[in-house]
């Protein structure tokens, strides 16, 4: 770790940073994924009545198997999306007054066990905590309803006018507390990273992603990311790309999660190391229709003329009663 930490001391450029901090990353995840295999084979070699060791199982046996009670189909939750979710945006006044369905799914998260939980596959934890954080960033606006702050640099309507925001409120998940803050970045981004839940993890503002009228579902899960992610990137409000004067400017999402979006299956660094304008081109292009695909290679041929910078973020509270009439 020694070593490690001179050579971040030689990287002076933010982009250098990033580069070698997403290849540390990726061998680390290697390193762990190497221990934990390790320590799942070890579990499951027993020692017989002579001593000697038995062969390895494969599967666990029929004792082991921990029966399912969490409703993976998210039926409450969908009927509440269903009910209060117009365009990405949420009915919280109506909501407000109906939070018998909310209160009855946020019990089933709360009394779910950990040992169920550990049987869900990375998938179907990943959905169940974009869920969770959703539903209860929508609990606490309601908590807090109407909003009418007066901090100058967020909108009255907005969820930063929340004192503490993300960490205002602690909530039961699996019998324990935990807040926003936690589920997002310790939960979600730490222990399930996937950059696309970026465009999946609705913070409550006009300049997040939209709260799908849907729940995100474990078997369904990469097809609703990229949709997440494909909504959010084909949006003028996101994403602006003007060949004719090298105008390349995008969310400030990817500003302030710019590692989280920069590729980490290099198997050696590359030189010069990229640019944030780069790390977010080669990210955001799958993801684009056909015409702005064309458009961003434009900007790219001449790179060192790219005026690339990050459009300004509406921290405005995503309300139905407030939307905008044409989205």
């Amino acid at each position: 770790m020694m070593e490690l930490a001179a050579i971040w001391r030689g990287l002076v450029s933010r982009s250098t940073r990033i580069l070698f901090a997403g290849i540390v990353l990726t061998a680390l995840a290697t390193e762990n994924s190497a221990v934990q295999a390790a320590q799942d084979t070890a579990t499951v070699v027993g020692t017989d009545t002579a001593g000697g060791e038995k062969a390895a199982l494969a599967k666990p046996s029929r004792a082991g198997k921990i029966k399912r009670r969490f409703d993976q189909t998210y039926k409450l939750w969908n009927s509440e999306l269903d009910r209060y979710v117009v365009d990405g945006n949420v009915n919280y006044g109506l909501w407000q007054k109906h939070q018998e369905g909310l209160k009855r799914f946020l019990k089933q998260v709360e009394t779910l066990s950990e040992s169920e939980y550990e049987s869900f596959s990375r998938h179907e934890k990943l959905a169940f905590w974009l869920n969770v954080y959703n539903a209860l960033i929508v609990k606490t606006v309601l908590d807090h309803y109407p909003i009418n702050g007066k901090i100058a640099q967020y909108p009255k309507d907005s969820f930063r006018q929340i004192p503490n925001d993300w960490e205002a409120e602690k909530f039961k998940v699996m019998g324990k507390d935990i807040n926003l803050y936690q589920i997002e970045h310790e939960k979600i981004r730490r222990d399930l990273s996937d950059p696309r839940t970026h465009f999946a993890v609705v913070c409550a503002s006009r300049s997040c992603g939209k709260l799908f009228s849907n729940p995100y579902l474990g078997k369904e899960l990469d097809k609703q990311l990229n949709e997440a992610a494909q909504r959010f990137l084909n949006d003028s409000k996101n994403l602006e790309l003007d060949p004719e004067n090298g105008v390349f400017r995008v969310s400030k999402i990817f500003s302030w999660f710019t590692l989280d979006f920069a590729s980490r299956g290099a198997s050696k660094p590359v030189f010069p190391p990229p640019g944030d304008e780069e790390i977010v081109a080669a990210f955001i292009r799958p993801y684009l229709k056909e015409g702005d695909q064309k458009k961003l290679f434009l900007i790219l041929k001449n790179l060192k003329q790219v005026n690339f910078d990050y459009l300004p973020y509406d921290w405005s509270l995503n309300d139905t009663a407030t939307a905008p009439l044409h989205q």
